[in-house]
């Protein structure tokens, strides 16, 4: 299950619709959120959270954000094993992916203008040629960065891993020795986005659900599934 939602980079979130989201946060992911300094990063870091929030409510509610510990590379993780989740956010774009029978990494990167030469060592010599010569540039930078990103992601490490050290083979990639396979998710036109899977993954298969936060939030006072946040529209009377 893929979930996915997109933000404005220019407006920020309904104060009262942020300010909802906020207070089902735990403490420390709350206070997280609350040092950054550039509103845009805490929407991001707020709302991916949220995503894995609605995800456990409903597929997993015996998960909650309060069971997340962390590895020594500061991954999340839930400490009994599955489900296994990863988050990632670039530009407007927020995404969330959980699985129950695959372990899981996942990159969105939103095209935008860059300066390639920063990146080229990067890049093993086929690949940057591969970018250097493709009529555009830009997305099939983001296409091979997202696919070695969602692999270190996969792996666990992340940037720790320096992405020229992954070989890349058609849906398929290789991190320090294991194999990993790869599918690529439309999301949307003006961004790439890679999910890494330590088994094969069919792309029909993978459930793509998009969030919308941008409007007002409504709660009826009897509705249970408001109050856990997740707006069941089929029970829940403001939403209907």
């Amino acid at each position: 299950m893929v979930l996915y939602t997109r933000l404005s980079a220019s407006q920020k979130t309904d104060e009262e619709v942020y300010r909802y989201w906020l207070n089902q946060m735990p403490v420390d992911i709350r206070d997280r959120i609350n040092k950054y300094r550039r509103w845009q990063d805490a929407e991001s870091c707020l709302f991916g959270k949220v995503l894995l929030q609605l995800c456990f409510s409903r597929f997993y509610p015996s998960c909650s954000l309060n069971d997340l510990e962390y590895t020594r590379y500061n991954r999340p993780y839930i400490k009994n094993g599955a489900p296994y989740f990863n988050i990632s956010h670039s530009g407007e774009y927020v995404v969330c992916v959980v699985s129950d029978v695959c372990e899981v990494g996942i990159d969105v990167e939103e095209i935008k203008d860059i300066e390639f030469d920063v990146y080229a060592s990067q890049f093993l010599e086929s690949e940057w040629q591969h970018v250097q010569h493709s009529s555009n540039r830009q997305k099939a930078f983001f296409h091979i960065w997202t696919q070695k990103e969602a692999l270190t992601k996969a792996n666990g490490k992340g940037l720790i891993i320096p992405l020229k050290s992954i070989h890349i083979d058609g849906k398929t990639g290789r991190v320090e020795g294991e194999k990993w396979y790869l599918n690529e998710l439309s999301l949307s036109e003006q961004c790439v986005c890679h999910l890494a899977t330590n088994i094969p993954m069919d792309t029909d298969s993978i459930i793509l659900c998009n969030e919308n936060f941008s409007g007002k939030i409504k709660l009826c006072s009897d509705c249970k599934s408001c109050r856990a946040g997740v707006r069941d529209q089929s029970v829940c009377k403001a939403a209907q």
